[in-house]
């Protein structure tokens, strides 16, 4: 008898619960290639960064927080000020997301080894 195991299938995912009205719970997903080096070049020096005086390095954060957030299985687009606004996140909640999602990306990488 053939059989279709949708545990063995189905991808990782970091459950994100959100500061909603409607108590969103996004279920995000692995980042493309691309969002992994991205991610990789700022990894490490998030809580400096999102500190920092360079308002542009903040502005790329918050883009890549939202771009991240948005590889989920809600099939959501999120957007920087939705992150802000709808879901009232500031920038610590920003720095805890970015160093939970660093940690998912590398558990997952090393269950692969």
């Amino acid at each position: 008898m053939n059989s279709v195991n949708f545990n063995r299938h189905r991808p990782p995912i970091l459950r994100v619960p959100l500061f909603d009205k409607d108590e969103t719970v996004l279920h995000v997903t692995l980042p493309t290639v691309d969002l992994q080096e991205e991610l990789r070049a700022y990894s490490g020096n998030f809580n400096s960064l999102m500190g920092g005086d360079d308002e542009d390095t903040r502005v790329a954060l918050w883009d890549l927080a939202a771009r991240l957030m948005s590889c989920n299985r809600n099939w959501r687009q999120i957007t920087p000020e939705q992150l802000r606004k709808t879901y009232h996140l500031d920038e610590e909640d920003l720095v805890v997301f970015f160093h939970q999602y660093v940690d998912f990306v590398k558990g997952v990488e090393d269950e692969k080894n």
